[in-house]
């Protein structure tokens, strides 16, 4: 028999894609000329029901089974460690079901006794029966009632003997364990008294006993041998805590414009009780509690006996006591003295000048003249006429001795508030605003000490502080040039030093409030002290320069590389100090003050300044008589010997420190300021040298100032001392410079690529890439390829999964709509057969 053989299956041309391409390239084979697409669908659609399919089939579903004994896998373990590993693992389960259960192998104790026996509760008793005595018995009767009461023989045989019956017997013994029980409270009630009492006394003592560290105990109180550990220990600890000091919370902290807001609203109110005081208004500042329901019916007019002063029509005073130009009120008074004198001392001493004494004593005569004239009908007009003029004669002279003590209280009260009015005075305000101009700034300052200057602008500073808004930060800023101007007006005595003192923090706060405003104006100061310098032909240091010199680092930082305030100040001071002329006492003192200055500006930067190095060069040269090998400085000639010291002035007392004073002095230069001027000499070279230990030419620099301080010879140990610390530091370190040389081998050139030449010209551009840019364009090259082939074939899935779901629902429908029509059709057939029934059963 003939095999046939299995003819492959023409491909429908209509089914092929041929994939045209740009260019061929001879001896390269290509894979992808022709595509497939029918088979490459039906390929994949095949791979996805052996993986995609099944994986949804089995969706949502667990058949299989995972041994999850331990150790079961690890062939490492021997039976016996899994074993163990078993058994520790159910411990640590049940462990964690027990976690908030007590263990059964634990047993609390209370007092020594178990919580468990203690819990049982067979014996409930109330409060009033654990006080009683009979604790001891359980809460039962005690012996003795019960050998009398039930073993007694009964009432008949304890008749004979006179004792009373059982009822009485019963009543009798709840009266004792009444009585009993009474006396258990007081005594329990007292000792609580007792205890607070103690509880209060231990509370007043507490700040004065001294209290020891917790953890601390006292070696004197402990015995040789071990205390042995208290039961109640915790109790008493925890009774000591309850009386250890407690913290007191504490107010926030407040911000810069609260506490700012604060202090104004002080002064304010400060300046408002001034005010008072000044025009004599009395004010106690204590505000009376008035109620809702108050009917201001309970006013209070002051004291009766002081009366303002008051004219009448004709324009005569009305109390003529306040004023004594009332004739004939004088003349009653003079009466009054000499006719009832008697009466008003008496009057005097029973009463004490009360007026509703008086008062009573007026109805009594009264209430007297009333009686005599029911007793005496046939007098009676004649005695009333006596009677009634003795009484007004008494009222006047007692009225006129209460208005002249009233007038001695009226005067004494105004002679003290004319006291407090006069101090009132004489008190600074406490509010004071920036005056517009110069003028009146200084009107304000006028006639004020320094102390008072101070604090009328610390006020100005406070009132009108920018945080509070308004214009005060304009008014500050108008303020901060009228400081300057005087500093500066005050500077040419010892004034101005203690002003630049007392100012210098109010000038830094200000300083802070605007920067920018503070360096524009000490850099116009600076100008102007600069140029006035320059043009003045004795060139010499003014105090005003030094002043201004000194706040300058107080203000603002130093230590910067470059600042336009302190840079600019370092420069001018070192102009200054290369031009200056040194002819008297002055001159000198204060070049040492600007070079100590200048000390301050550089001495966290550790800059180089030659203007200083020259001039402590030149004031050594003053010091000695040998100036051979040093040459002089340009200011500075070989007959400027002011500060040569003799051999016998080694005996006068000299200061380690020059005065601020001597600036001002004008009077020859003595050996104590020689002495001194050479320590500050020495003292500011070594401090300079200090600074200058990493500049390479730092021996060079001072090589001068050590050949010159050798020479010097004195009789003065304190002196030597500091000659030889300063030869110390001089001669610290010696660098050795290196010298400039030509290199004596030639250079190599640097080696040269050849350029990159692209033989063949496409018209395609190429990128020049580094080799890691090229790697990373190719890798983002591939990422992308990738990211669009998986989403590709996540959308083929999605399509796949879709087309599933919803054959699956196509099949659920038909399956119900065939289920619908069968019991349709069982129904047709059962109404049917019921109607055939019922057409039997009609006929």
């Amino acid at each position: 028999m003939k095999v046939k053989k299995n003819k492959e299956k023409e491909l429908n041309p209509f089914e092929l894609h041929i994939n045209n391409k740009k260019f061929t390239i001879l001896g390269r084979k290509s894979k992808n000329e022709v595509g497939k697409p029918g088979i490459a669908r039906s390929k994949s659609i095949q791979k996805r029901k052996k993986s995609l399919l099944l994986e949804y089939k089995l969706k949502d579903k667990s058949n299989k089974f995972v041994d999850r004994r331990i150790g079961e896998k690890n062939r490492a373990m021997t039976a016996d460690d899994r074993v163990i590993a078993r058994f520790t693992a159910s411990r640590v389960k049940a462990q964690k079901k027990m976690k908030y259960n007590l263990g059964e192998e634990e047993d609390l104790t209370h007092h020594g006794q178990s919580l468990s026996t203690i819990e049982k509760f067979e014996k409930p008793m109330s409060d009033d029966d654990s006080d009683s005595d009979d604790d001891r018995n359980g809460g039962k009767l005690g012996a003795e009632f019960v050998e009398k009461a039930h073993f007694g023989g009964g009432v008949l045989s304890r008749a004979g003997d006179g004792e009373t019956s059982h009822r009485d017997l019963i009543d009798k013994l709840i009266a004792e364990s009444k009585l009993r029980k009474y006396e258990k409270k007081q005594l329990k009630q007292e000792t609580n008294e007792l205890t607070e009492q103690l509880d209060k006394d231990w509370k007043e003592l507490m700040p004065v006993v001294p209290t020891k560290n917790r953890g601390e105990t006292d070696t004197e109180d402990e015995p040789p041998t071990k205390k042995k550990v208290d039961k109640n220990s915790y109790d008493i600890l925890m009774r000591s805590l309850k009386f250890d000091r407690r913290g007191m919370a504490s107010d926030k902290l407040k911000s810069e414009e609260e506490i700012a807001k604060e202090e104004k609203e002080r002064l304010e109110k400060l300046e408002s009780e001034r005010l008072k005081r000044m025009k004599g208004i009395e004010d106690d500042g204590i505000v009376k509690h008035r109620s809702a329901d108050d009917l201001d019916d309970g006013f209070d007019f002051g004291d009766d006996e002081i009366q303002p002063l008051a004219y009448n029509s004709e324009g005569k005073p009305l109390n003529s006591d306040l004023i004594s130009v009332n004739e004939e009120q004088n003349d009653l008074n003079d009466d009054c003295s000499e006719n009832g004198d008697d009466e008003i001392k008496s009057d005097d001493d029973d009463n004490g000048d009360d007026d509703d004494n008086d008062n009573d004593d007026d109805n009594d005569d009264d209430d007297e003249d009333d009686d005599e004239k029911n007793l005496n009908n046939d007098m009676s007009d004649l005695k009333e006429d006596d009677e009634s003029s003795n009484d007004e004669e008494t009222n006047i002279c007692i009225k006129n001795g209460d208005k002249n003590k009233s007038a001695e209280l009226f005067a004494k009260k105004l002679k003290e508030k004319k006291v407090l009015m006069d101090e009132a005075r004489k008190q600074l305000p406490y509010t004071f605003t920036v005056a517009e101009s110069y003028e009146g700034f200084q009107e304000i300052l006028e006639d004020r000490s320094i102390t008072e200057q101070i604090v009328i602008i610390e006020r100005m500073i406070k009132v009108n502080h920018p945080s509070l808004g308004n214009d005060n930060r304009s008014n500050l800023q108008r303020l901060y040039p009228y400081l300057l101007q005087h500093l500066n007006d005050n500077s040419c005595s010892i004034d101005g030093w203690k002003i630049l003192n007392s100012l210098a923090p109010h000038l830094y706060d200000l300083t802070q409030f605007f920067p920018e405003h503070a360096a524009k104006c000490f850099i116009e100061v600076l100008k102007e002290k600069h140029t006035d310098f320059i043009d003045s032909s004795l060139k010499q240091i003014t105090s005003d320069m030094l002043i201004f010199f000194k706040l300058v680092p107080l203000l603002f930082p130093s230590s910067d590389y470059y600042h336009p305030v302190c840079t600019y100040a370092v420069m001018i001071a070192s102009e200054i100090l290369s031009q200056t002329k040194i002819k008297k006492r002055s001159d000198i003192a204060s070049c040492l003050l600007l070079t100590t200055i200048l000390l301050e500006y550089v001495q966290l930067s550790k800059r180089y300044i030659p203007e200083v190095v020259n001039i402590l060069r030149g004031m050594l040269l003053m010091t000695t008589t040998d100036n051979n090998s040093v040459n002089y400085v340009q200011q500075f000639k070989p007959n400027m010997k002011l500060l040569i010291i003799e051999n016998n002035a080694t005996q006068i007392e000299w200061s380690k420190k020059l005065s601020i004073n001597e600036i001002f002095n004008e009077e020859n230069i003595d050996d104590a300021f020689k002495l001194t001027s050479l320590y500050i000499i020495l003292d500011l070279i070594f401090r300079f040298r200090k600074l200058c230990e990493d500049i390479p030419s730092v021996n060079e620099i001072w090589t001068p100032h050590l050949s010159i301080i050798t020479t010097l010879k004195i009789n003065l140990d304190e002196m030597n001392a500091q000659i030889d610390k300063t030869k110390l530091q001089l001669q610290m370190v010696e660098k050795k410079l290196e010298k400039l040389q030509t290199l004596s081998n030639r250079p190599k050139a640097l080696r040269l690529y050849e350029p990159r030449i692209q033989k063949v010209y496409d018209g395609r551009t190429f990128k020049t890439e580094s080799k890691e840019k090229a790697e990373r364009s190719k890798l983002l090259h591939r990422y992308k390829r990738e990211m669009k082939s998986a989403v590709r074939e996540i959308r083929k899935d999605n399509s796949f999964l879709s087309k599933l779901k919803y054959h699956e629902q196509a099949k659920s429908d038909a399956e119900r709509r065939n289920k619908v029509k069968q019991i349709y059709s069982w129904g047709a057939n059962q109404a049917h057969e019921i109607n055939k029934l019922a057409k039997k059963n009609k006929k």
